[in-house]
């Protein structure tokens, strides 16, 4: 699998063209059956691959999850740097 690139200072698609191509971009990510692994470590967790429950109790609770603590710790660089 190629390296993630995380692009936290993305802007939103100029038209619906621009919309469709990044879609495209998307559906090869999420056909690819390694993008859709659970990264997190506590297996035993009763959302452990059900990314939508899991990312609602980690917004409940302020936090992120294991998936998206090296984007959040980006984010806080950025704002950091700012």
């Amino acid at each position: 699998m190629a390296e993630k690139k995380i692009n936290i200072l993305r802007r939103p698609p100029k038209d619906e063209e621009e919309l469709r191509a990044e879609m495209l971009k998307w559906d090869q990510i999420v056909a690819d059956p390694e993008n859709l692994q659970c990264s997190c470590e506590v297996t035993v967790c009763k959302y452990h691959g059900d990314c939508q429950k899991c990312i609602a109790v980690h917004r409940y609770y302020d936090g992120f999850p294991a998936c998206l603590r090296e984007f959040a710790d980006k984010l806080k660089a950025e704002a950091a740097a700012k």
